[in-house]
């Protein structure tokens, strides 16, 4: 199975960053990587779909919508945190 890198900086300067800081730059890193993920579920939605899997269709778009779901929480969350 073929899956992307997750990589984290953890050296020094990102200790140094306020809570603040750091819940804004990883609540912003959560939804540039559920985009992402999006992305891929609708890409997999679209195979299924030539297969007529429209079961797995469904699923895969419905967890898409959740994942927009997801992001407008962490977007409210970002607003009011900056």
């Amino acid at each position: 199975m073929n899956h992307h890198v997750h990589s984290h900086n953890h050296n020094q300067k990102n200790n140094d960053l306020s809570l603040k800081e750091k819940l804004s730059s990883l609540l912003q890193h959560w939804i540039d990587h559920n985009v992402s993920h999006k992305e891929s579920y609708l890409s997999w939605a679209a195979k299924a779909e030539k297969e007529n899997f429209s079961d797995i269709v469904s699923c895969l778009e419905q967890a898409g919508q959740l994942t927009d779901k997801i992001n407008i929480e962490f977007e409210k969350a970002l607003k009011k945190i900056s």
